[in-house]
């Protein structure tokens, strides 16, 4: 038997993302400037000017007594409008989400860092991103869908005592899994996969003699993130300099994440078939 590769542990990947995602800064700021920043203004005015006209055909209606007979077709163009926009928006966010992991993977790997490379390289992927995150999406709700109908079974079976045995269940599986979307597209664009060998990849991460180490390292920097989260949410309640600190951090986060979880793909990408991990 090989000798298994010695793989960074927990603290060193930890420590290698934040000092990636800190020297980058510059460039994931310009993406998120240019891409994301616009994209959430859009959808805040529309939703907005939605509000606002609704009130003034609310308003108008009223004041005509039709009210009764205009209520079903008040705003339903207004609500297409807004699912359209809802649509393209997750597309650009998913799209510059993207950038941000080519660039922490280009500056992971020592390469010259700068978003308009990233961008070009993405923009040659864009419908394998953009597939990838629904197939995702996808596999996540059918997957939330059967542990919701066995957690109902169980409950109905044992009178209850199901539901208390797999509430701590759930919720680790709930922590464990928060990260997983995003690895798959660190798997993606890290490894330069198409959207099946992508999915295959993150599945390998899980495979018998890597099982734990992998649940570990994911169950860590979500640990980190939703602790974060918590205390952005109670950063809320400082007036309005509360809610600018927790959009930002939730920026900060996001980009923290990502860069952990290219560095956990590239750092395991010569897995060994031979390797059992006496763990499991």
């Amino acid at each position: 038997m090989e000798e298994r590769k010695n793989y960074l542990s927990v603290s060193e990947i930890l420590s290698k993302a934040f000092r990636i995602s800190k020297d980058n800064i510059l460039e994931i700021l310009k993406v998120i400037g240019i891409f994301i920043v616009p994209t959430v203004l859009i959808i805040v005015g529309i939703i907005v000017g939605i509000i606002f006209s609704s009130m003034i055909n609310m308003s108008y209606a009223y004041s005509y007594n039709y009210l009764e007979n205009s209520i079903p077709f008040i705003g339903f163009g207004s609500v297409l409008i807004l699912i359209f926009t809802i649509i393209i928006a997750s597309a650009v966010i998913i799209y510059a989400d993207a950038i941000i992991v080519k660039i922490l993977d280009d500056a992971n790997r020592g390469k010259e860092v700068s978003w308009k490379t990233a961008n070009k390289y993405v923009w040659q992927k864009k419908w394998s991103v953009i597939g990838l995150n629904l197939l995702v999406a996808l596999m996540l709700f059918a997957f939330f869908i059967a542990l919701t109908l066995l957690t109902v079974l169980l409950s109905f079976l044992t009178i209850g005592i199901g539901l208390i045995i797999l509430i701590p269940l759930i919720i680790a599986i709930c922590v464990v899994m928060a990260p997983i979307p995003m690895l798959f597209n660190s798997a993606l664009i890290v490894k330069d996969l198409t959207i099946t060998e992508a999915i295959g990849e993150t599945f390998l991460l899980f495979k018998r003699g890597y099982f734990w180490t992998t649940i570990g390292r994911l169950a860590a920097i979500s640990g980190i993130t939703i602790g974060l989260g918590i205390v952005l949410i109670i950063l809320e309640f400082i007036p309005l300099l509360g809610i600018i600190i927790a959009i930002i951090g939730q920026f900060i986060i996001q980009v923290y994440t990502i860069s952990y979880l290219n560095v956990l793909v590239y750092d395991r990408s010569d897995i060994e078939e031979i390797y059992i991990d006496p763990i499991i």
